[in-house]
């Protein structure tokens, strides 16, 4: 049975098999080391061939992943609307507490009303709510931040047409694979 040798070390061989060969000058041996090199070739073809399957199936267990990730984005989505209904129900119980405390209890000050109930006391009483923008422009410059954000896609563009270094950035070259 033939030993598995990794593909590292099948292109290791072919390698020091080709430094055979360039220094080989008897015609039998080139002939040994050719047919070896020939062998070691086609180990590795089968190794890329396996290597590309594994590659090929990323894909596959990608979609798998984004398929659940949409499963799971939709309970999260139908959990939201849950959760917004049920505080809809608390709001809407809110006010018709805050509605029956003012018209059936006692005014204790401006704005202000409270109800004892069954040993329960409900105070309705009026403070500042959630801050609503009229007018954005209008608003002065003190309550105003400025975030900056980089445009990285065009820096990128821009760094490239550069030869990929401009001195405060850098894209760096990189090897991809395309299998076709």
């Amino acid at each position: 049975m033939k030993e598995k040798k990794t593909t590292l070390e099948l292109i290791d061989e072919y390698i020091d098999a080709d430094l055979d060969l360039q220094m080989n000058e008897d015609y039998d041996e080139i002939m040994v080391i050719k047919k070896k090199m020939n062998e070691l070739a086609s180990d590795i073809k089968e190794k890329q061939l396996n290597i590309k399957e594994v590659m090929v199936k990323r894909k596959t267990d990608e979609a798998i992943v984004k398929a659940e990730m949409d499963v799971h984005r939709d309970f999260i989505a139908k959990l939201n609307r849950r959760k917004k209904a049920i505080n809809n129900v608390y709001d809407f119980l809110q006010k018709l507490l805050i509605t029956t405390v003012e018209n059936v209890g006692e005014k204790v000050a401006e704005d202000k009303f409270t109800f004892e109930n069954n040993g329960h006391k409900f105070t309705v009483y009026q403070t500042h709510g959630s801050l609503e923008i009229l007018e954005e422009d209008k608003v002065p410059e003190d309550f105003k931040h400025i975030i900056v954000q980089l445009d990285k896609a065009g820096l990128r563009k821009h760094v490239c047409m550069n030869d990929g270094d401009v001195g405060y950035a850098i894209v760096p070259k990189v090897k991809r694979l395309k299998i076709t």
